[in-house]
């Protein structure tokens, strides 16, 4: 079964409660076509008119309570399930007893047009709960709905070789079968598109990861501002910074020291950073981070200057302050910059560009913000 949270529906549960709502509509509106079928009739059965109008008024109320809170869709489907089975049964027993123990009365003529609603439930269920579920509720509407009819109609040939009869024996018997024995092949789907998913985002993780450093590459971190971007009222700081004289360390010491100096310069600026802050290997030795403008109590909001300018402070110490043997120390130059109202992408990253490129040009490991 999908689970509540008190936060934003997934997007999976979000097309559920689409679907729910969808259902609960039309079924409010299928009680209120059977009232007033019922009315019409020459002389209705008291349940016939009155159990149409009391369903009705409980899926009303549960559409108008998974409209407004969201939050509750688990409870509103289980809530449905329960009381829409517990409908059936109330209706399908007092009918099939009322026939049975009366010579005047025949279940084909007062059952009302019911059959079919135990198969439309459980295939509801397919949308939303798990296959044991489904095959717990399938058997149990089986048992509890469709065998007392089916017994019925077995005891009374009569009544069984006549369109109704036969149309009831053939929807709850081998139809409700045929149903039953789809659920294993709905598991082995619901398992193949799951894999897929999975699948899919291990491949979308690998292709916005650096494999060196793990972290976000070029594509991963423009694929973020774009996001961001799209957002309204987007308030955020960029700081872009290069690891000074790289290619003398991999001159001097090779390629797999300088991929070890890239790798503690990760680590080092990862411990700086916060959980929402984003950061990406830029490309070569050059590193992007991107600070998004919301304050959680431990640091000020990013679009004051002095703020993004302590933050690169505190990555320039962490990257300089311990050597790295037998490299020694390394220091890095940072670009800082934020987002102004009328800027771009390609503007932001321009003007940080410039930055780091003046902090590089006027004696490298400072920070310059523009």
């Amino acid at each position: 079964m999908i689970s509540d949270s008190p936060s934003v529906l997934s997007s999976r549960n979000q097309n559920i409660r689409i679907a729910a709502l969808s259902l609960l509509a039309v079924i409010t509106l299928g009680c209120g076509l059977l009232t007033v079928l019922h009315r019409l009739e020459p002389e209705p059965h008291v349940l016939s008119g009155v159990m149409p109008v009391v369903n009705g008024i409980f899926y009303l109320i549960l559409l108008i309570v998974l409209y407004r809170q969201p939050q509750k869709l688990n409870m509103v489907l289980w809530t449905g399930v329960l009381g829409g089975l517990g409908s059936l049964l109330f209706g399908v027993w007092y009918f099939t007893l009322q026939a049975a123990f009366s010579r005047d009365i025949q279940l084909i003529d007062t059952l009302p047009p019911m059959s079919a609603m135990p198969l439309g439930m459980i295939m509801g269920m397919f949308v939303f709960a798990r296959n044991r579920q489904i095959l717990i509720a399938a058997i149990a509407t089986w048992l509890l709905i469709a065998l007392p009819i089916l017994i019925y109609l077995a005891c009374h040939h009569e009544e069984l070789f006549t369109p109704r009869g036969l149309d009831l024996t053939i929807t709850l018997g081998p139809v409700t079968a045929i149903l039953s024995a789809l659920i294993p092949f709905h598991s082995g789907v619901e398992q193949t598109v799951t894999s897929l998913r999975s699948e899919r985002a291990q491949m979308q993780a690998l292709a916005e990861r650096d494999p060196l450093t793990q972290l976000y590459n070029r594509r991963g971190m423009e694929s973020f501002f774009t996001a961001l971007f799209l957002s309204p009222n987007t308030r955020l700081g960029v700081i872009l910074f290069d690891i000074d004289h790289f290619k003398t360390v991999n001159d001097r010491y090779g390629h797999d020291m300088g991929d070890r100096v890239l790798q503690r310069v990760t680590q080092r600026c990862s411990r700086v950073l916060r959980q929402d802050d984003r950061f990406a290997r830029w490309g070569g030795e050059e590193f992007l981070v991107v600070i998004p403008g919301v304050g959680d109590g431990q640091r000020p909001v990013p679009w004051d200057h002095r703020v993004l300018n302590a933050i690169a402070e505190e990555l320039r110490i962490a990257i300089a302050t311990e050597a790295i043997e037998p490299v020694g120390q390394v220091t890095a130059s940072f670009g800082v910059t934020r987002l102004g109202a009328n800027d771009t992408i390609d503007s932001v990253l321009k003007r940080v560009d410039q930055a780091m490129y003046q902090a590089k040009q006027q004696g490298r490991n400072r920070v310059v913000n523009l």
